[in-house]
């Protein structure tokens, strides 16, 4: 088998192939059945390709059962499959002809998902993102207000003002301050 493989020209990086389970069917098809004898020469490569040009490969059912008989007669090792194989074998391609569809159906309905999760994710971002400027935003603002309200705690909790002006009534300093602030001793909000 290793010269009909290097006479195909088989890529020897692949020759995983020849240990995996799935093709040991097939390699022993290939190597029962393909000898140097069926494979195909050039000359007849070449007349295949002229007869498929002028689209005379098989012109009738008659032709057709001719051209049968010499391959099963010229390669008889080849055409070991009853009718029931090749019904079976069409029932097979049918089959995998229709799965190939459902999974082209799955690969699209997997791209049309993942393009909708990739627009969701972009849009939950910029909400992040908004969000963050936000959430910046009140939080500048709760600075202030909570300096503001600071500012106010502390003035509450400053010492009643006639308390401040009685330390100041030492003399002269009462009357400057009321020369600075008027008459404020009075003033509801000090007392």
């Amino acid at each position: 088998m290793g010269d009909i493989v290097n006479k195909l020209n088989f890529d020897t990086s692949n020759q995983w192939i020849f240990y995996d389970e799935r093709f040991h069917k097939f390699f022993d098809f290939f190597a029962n059945n393909i000898t140097d004898s069926n494979i195909l020469t050039e000359t007849e490569i070449l007349e295949q390709e002229e007869l498929l040009r002028r689209n005379q490969y098989v012109e009738t059912n008659e032709k057709f059962s001719e051209c049968l008989q010499k391959f099963v007669s010229k390669y008889p090792a080849l055409v070991t499959g009853t009718e029931d194989d090749i019904i079976s074998l069409r029932q097979s391609t049918a089959t995998m002809e229709k799965l190939l569809h459902v999974y082209d159906e799955l690969i699209n309905d997997m791209r049309n998902i993942l393009s909708n999760c990739q627009s969701k994710v972009k849009w939950l971002e910029e909400l992040q993102s908004e969000n963050f400027r936000k959430s910046t935003e009140v939080a500048k603002i709760f600075a202030k207000v909570q300096i503001t309200c600071n500012r106010c705690f502390h003035f509450t909790r400053s010492p009643p003002m006639s308390d401040v002006i009685a330390r100041l009534v030492n003399g002269s300093r009462l009357t400057e301050f009321k020369k600075l602030y008027g008459d404020s001793l009075h003033h509801p909000d000090y007392k």
